[in-house]
């Protein structure tokens, strides 16, 4: 086994690179692969890697950008608009295989509270898979929304029943215990929902460095999981608490996601899966009768009740096939919650000497691990794949394609006027955004380019080509009106003077507005995009 820290973090790297283009040439999704290398590497498969401290705490904070990522993706407008379906399917999703797994736990010989910690593991589930629906570009599908609302649901029925449950073998399972956890809670949710908005609001109009904006809003992530722990939670709900509250101060197209998504998918999230991998002993099958029948119950409570809750979801709510399969995907996952609530269980001891959760319960639930992370990653990139070739009736545009022109003249304001425009055209992705220098003597395009170039290296920064063109003209308003002609141009964004004390909307803006047919946007630039609720 490696002992030399550099030789194990080469190798982890060189997994987390090598693994996606394997599976891609196999045509396996790389999640499945990240696990089954983690297998093969770990201390129950070759050992060539110990699952370390640092592997441990890179895993756990991966889990925590994965929930994160789900909930600051999330389309809010198409979530509120559906927020009582995601609620019933939550119920359903939750309590159908909390049911079924409790009462098969007490045919199996479990005391009820054994059980019902046991089917709590059933009942929720992981958004492990989220990242495939990133990388399709369907998070504004409805039933990517339902998925989140069932999530919260889900995980806060879970981490309930495991708080009850620990701490009613503690000793403590009184009135004192329920008011604690209902005050925790009260302060949690105005941390998250009044307090952090609000500091982000004043964050972001005094500040526009992207480096601080990325590390102020991993404080704030950092700081809800931390209250949802003092509150006798798990930090994976405060966390994806906090990506709800932050959502709309975080355009989907701006610098910030972009490093946001980058960190987490290209080291967090990847070394997540392979530490879940390290957990796997797939020999644990061979160790007694008792075990594969506790993983014939859990695997079979947990995958079928959650095909029959996507199910029963899609037949009530009039939704499609392929939305079934992507809900029952999401929704299938078990990973770092089934862990944590099967290590509890395991370390509580009953006063017969006999463990609340027995070792059965933690073989069977690594093994449901393993399996329903691959069914979940199988059926998401297929369900997935599928949806983004479709045209879902909510998602169709609501107008023609759209082609923006951005005049560029002054450096202070040309990004705000790219981050609008990705604004703008984010419900249409066949628009373009044109950018435009416009300079009255040849002499002059020398500077052009430079801001050109500038503006398209802004754009790059958050994965956007921008169409560029320069234009001689001796009014600057006439070449922007050639340029906008030429190219079909729907839409100017064009940016207002900072400070003017002249009357109107500036010396550009004035003679512009009786030269043009296309919708004209005048941005003052007075705070950061953050900031603007609509």
């Amino acid at each position: 086994m490696l002992t030399n820290s550099l030789l194990i973090t080469a190798l982890v790297l060189t997994i987390i690179l090598v693994v996606p283009m394997l599976c891609k040439k196999i045509h396996l999704p790389a999640i499945v692969g990240l696990i089954i290398f983690g297998i093969v590497v770990g201390p129950f498969g070759l050992g060539i890697i110990e699952r370390t401290e640092t592997i441990d705490f890179f895993g756990k904070i991966g889990i925590l950008y994965i929930m994160f990522l789900s909930g600051i993706e999330i389309d809010m407008d198409g979530f509120q608009s559906c927020r009582t379906k995601s609620l019933v399917y939550g119920a359903i999703t939750f309590f159908l295989p909390l049911a079924v797994g409790m009462a098969g736990g007490i045919l199996l010989g479990m005391n009820p509270w054994s059980a019902l910690l046991m089917a709590s593991i059933l009942g929720s589930h992981t958004l492990m898979t989220y990242p495939v629906v990133s990388r399709f570009g369907i998070q504004k599908n409805e039933a990517v929304n339902l998925v989140i609302g069932a999530t919260v649901f889900a995980v806060t029925g879970a981490m309930l029943i495991l708080a009850a449950v620990s701490s009613r073998f503690s000793g403590a399972l009184d009135m004192h215990f329920w008011l604690r956890l209902a005050l925790g809670t009260i302060v949690m949710m105005i941390g998250i929902f009044w307090v952090m908005p609000r500091l982000a609001r004043w964050f972001f109009h005094w500040y526009n460095d992207p480096v601080m904006e990325f590390l102020f809003v991993m404080v704030l992530a950092a700081a809800a999981g931390c209250l949802a722990h003092i509150a006798g939670l798990e930090p994976i709900l405060g966390v994806f608490l906090a990506a709800l509250a932050l959502n709309r101060q975080i355009p989907n197209l701006s610098p910030l996601m972009n490093r946001i998504n980058f960190v987490g998918n290209a080291l967090f999230i990847p070394i997540f899966l392979l530490s879940v991998g390290m957990l796997i002993d797939v020999r644990v099958l061979a160790y007694g009768y008792g075990t594969i029948k506790m993983f014939t119950l859990m695997v079979g409570a947990g995958i079928l009740m959650k095909w029959l809750a996507a199910w029963i979801a899609q037949k009530s709510m009039r939704l499609s096939r392929s939305q079934r399969q992507l809900m029952f995907g999401l929704t299938n996952a078990h990973a770092a919650g089934a862990l944590a609530t099967v290590m509890i269980g395991y370390a509580i001891v009953l006063p017969n000497g006999e463990h609340l959760l027995t070792e059965q319960v933690l073989n069977a639930t690594i093994i449901l691990i393993l399996i329903a992370c691959a069914v979940s990653s199988f059926i998401t990139e297929h369900a997935a794949k599928q949806l983004s070739q479709e045209v879902v009736p909510d998602e169709r545009l609501t107008a023609d394609e759209m082609q923006l022109l951005i005049p560029v003249a002054n450096p202070d304001s040309n990004h705000r006027l790219v981050q609008l425009s990705t604004i703008l055209i984010s419900r249409h992705p066949e628009s373009a955004i044109h950018a435009t220098a416009v300079c009255s003597t040849p002499e002059q395009l020398a500077h052009a380019e430079r801001l050109l170039d500038d503006t398209a290296r802004f754009a790059s920064s958050i994965d956007y080509q921008l169409l560029l063109h320069r234009q001689v003209a001796v009014n600057i308003a006439n070449g922007i009106r050639t340029v906008a002609e030429a190219r079909s141009i729907s839409h100017i964004v064009l940016g207002l003077p900072q400070c003017s004390e002249e009357p109107g909307f500036g010396s550009v803006a004035d003679p512009l507005i009786p030269l043009v047919s296309q919708q004209l946007w005048l941005y003052h630039a007075a705070q950061s995009l953050h900031n603007i609720r609509q």
